[in-house]
């Protein structure tokens, strides 16, 4: 615009001047001329003061810029991937917003254990749902696939109390406040034996896992592609828990009916047949697998080797070239799910793997140093455990 206000002054100017060397006498067209041309000149150069000649660079500059601020626009357009299920909030308060992350405005929150009927998924680990009328997103990391039980501790009296008080009162007062404390004692040590019968460990050791094997690895989906993972050990009659951390699953979660591309991990009770990766065995007293340019994981469903491995120099789009998941098959664990008479579109390469800091498109996935963790501690006849809610691992 700038530039075309310069041309069309240039033109003005040159005009005026052609107009007047049209004068009817040579001394008035002189004068005139002279005239014309002063009074041109002090009209451009004031135009020109007030007018920013712009240097092509800097009209590409702005061109640039403007192109820029459309990308920026196109980049926020939400993709939604269609879901649907009933989730429910697992915090305090959690803040509901315009769009999928925390740039975008709030437009309200919701309270613990409130419940959430999604629309759809994004790929950055949000939810879509109607929202007072309108669309609202909530992060996948702020919902839980069952209500958060909430337990109320009611406050009692200690037996030091009660022995103090009997303290200061009289002969027959302490002798029942005696009963009294020992019948506490005894309520006491009742409900402590409960709360060793319904600890972690002991509910480990009642499942009928715990009778095939002495390393169980647990998988507890927490909404949004996120996981509890946990993995406990039994030394002599006792189970005890040996680690615990955060990491991931399908970023749709999990699934008891699993088929191909559904972004879910199957649950269920799973063997660990091999371990494998992209470099030498790392010490795992598993059998090792190196994956070698060569290695592909066949999840085409039309192949006759569906769900296993297998060395080509070439293959199907639909199968997994292992070695080029140099992060997440740095150290890897097949699990057996749909390996033995596999069934085509049930679901293939589901493993346990080193995260990349998302939910898998099935498998399940922990920090690389508690992978290597486990690369070293589990053996072949270990069992994995995947499931939706930490009451249904009793199940198995």
């Amino acid at each position: 615009m700038k530039q075309l206000i310069i041309l069309v002054t240039l033109s003005l100017f040159f005009t005026l001047t052609a107009c007047g060397n049209n004068s009817s006498t040579p001394t008035e067209s002189s004068h005139l001329t002279a005239l014309n041309i002063l009074t041109q000149k002090n009209t451009l150069i004031k135009v020109l003061d007030i007018v920013e000649i712009v240097k092509p660079e800097e009209v590409e500059e702005e061109a640039s810029e403007l192109v820029e601020e459309e990308l920026e626009e196109e980049e926020k357009t939400i993709t939604v991937h269609e879901a649907s299920g009933t989730y429910y909030v697992n915090t305090g308060a959690a803040n509901i917003r315009a769009g999928d992350g925390t740039s975008y405005d709030v437009i309200g929150s919701l309270r613990l254990n409130h419940e959430v009927e999604v629309k759809g998924t994004t790929d950055n680990g949000w939810y879509l749902f109607d929202f007072n009328g309108n669309d609202g997103y909530i992060s996948g990391t702020l919902l839980a696939d069952e209500k958060i039980e909430v337990v109320v501790v009611e406050e009692t009296e200690s037996s030091e109390t009660a022995s103090t008080s009997s303290s200061s009162s009289s002969s027959n007062s302490s002798n029942s406040s005696s009963s009294s404390s020992n019948s506490s004692n005894s309520s006491n040590s009742d409900s402590s034996d409960k709360k060793k019968e319904s600890s972690p460990e002991s509910l480990i050791a009642k499942t009928n896992v715990a009778k095939t094997t002495d390393q169980i690895l647990t998988v507890v989906s927490t909404g949004g592609g996120n996981a509890k993972i946990e993995y406990w050990k039994k030394s002599g009659d006792k189970w005890k828990r040996e680690m615990s951390t955060s990491g991931f699953v399908g970023s749709n979660g999990v699934s008891n009916n699993k088929v191909e591309g559904d972004r879910k991990a199957p649950t269920g009770v799973f063997g660990m047949p091999f371990a494998f990766g992209q470099g030498s065995n790392p010490g795992t007293k598993m059998e090792y697998r190196q994956i070698t340019k060569n290695s592909y994981w066949i999840s085409n469903v039309d192949d006759p080797q569906y769900n296993t491995w297998q060395e080509r120099e070439s293959s199907d789009k639909a199968d997994e070239h292992l070695s080029k998941y140099t992060q997440q098959y740095k150290y890897a664990i097949a699990l057996d799910y749909n390996m033995h008479n596999p069934v085509p579109g049930k679901g293939s390469a589901i493993f346990l793997h080193v995260s990349n800091g998302t939910p898998t498109l099935g498998c399940v996935s922990v920090p690389e140093s508690q992978m290597l963790y486990l690369m070293k501690e589990l053996k072949n006849t270990a069992k994995i455990i995947i499931t939706s809610s930490e009451s249904n691992i009793a199940n198995y």
